[in-house]
């Protein structure tokens, strides 16, 4: 039986494929740094309200070896969303950025909403208020924001997801983590409604 084009052109191109797959490793960590960078940097004042504070991601986080299959790299900045409760801040959810790849291999570009356990209905309040400002049809930004979607099997938001292409920018991904934040800053009642009836520890 002869080798398939599939075998011969991996063995004729291994060298390239795994400098290549270093290169993407590299790039989408750096892109996603470079974003958190500017939550950091970009406001004077800080990512918070008088209900609502965001404790933004001191760095990274990625799989801790590059060895295994490409599909399972990820570069997320995780960042916690907190609820003043009794004059408490309390965490309620976090909201992660960055690149992960899709069942099928594919990645994207997303934003996502997760509520901690204690709170893990919190999820569909803030879909209600997130989709209801939605349908004005535009973002604060200008555009309505594409890929948002409920989770209700697993009690999260995907907030924005982009395919990779030339026209994602660091810019562009900024621009989607600040219409997300802040309409977080905003959605207090939402995050009320979420978490009446909890116990706070």
């Amino acid at each position: 039986m002869p080798l398939s084009e599939v075998t011969i052109l991996f063995g004729q191109r291994a060298g390239e494929i795994e400098k290549a797959r270093d290169y993407f490793t590299q790039e989408t960590r750096r892109f996603v740094e470079g974003v958190r960078g500017w939550t950091l940097r970009v406001r004077h004042d800080p990512w918070a309200t008088d209900r609502v504070r965001l404790a933004l991601a001191q760095e990274i986080e990625s799989e801790g070896k590059t060895t295994g299959y490409l599909s399972s790299q990820y570069a997320l900045a995780r960042n916690a969303v907190k609820f003043v409760k009794r004059s408490n801040a309390v965490r309620v959810a976090d909201i992660t950025f960055g690149f992960l790849s899709s069942p099928d291999g594919v990645f994207f570009w997303e934003i996502w909403l997760e509520p901690t356990e204690r709170y893990a209905m919190l999820d569909a309040a803030v879909w209600h208020a997130w989709n209801a400002r939605e349908t004005g049809g535009e973002s604060s930004s200008g555009a309505a924001l594409p890929g948002a979607c409920h989770f209700r099997t697993n009690n999260s938001v995907r907030f924005v997801q982009r395919s990779l292409s030339s026209d994602l920018t660091e810019q562009v991904a900024y621009d989607d983590v600040k219409t997300v934040f802040e309409f977080m800053l905003g959605a207090d009642v939402a995050l009320q409604h979420g978490t009446m009836g909890e116990q706070d520890e």
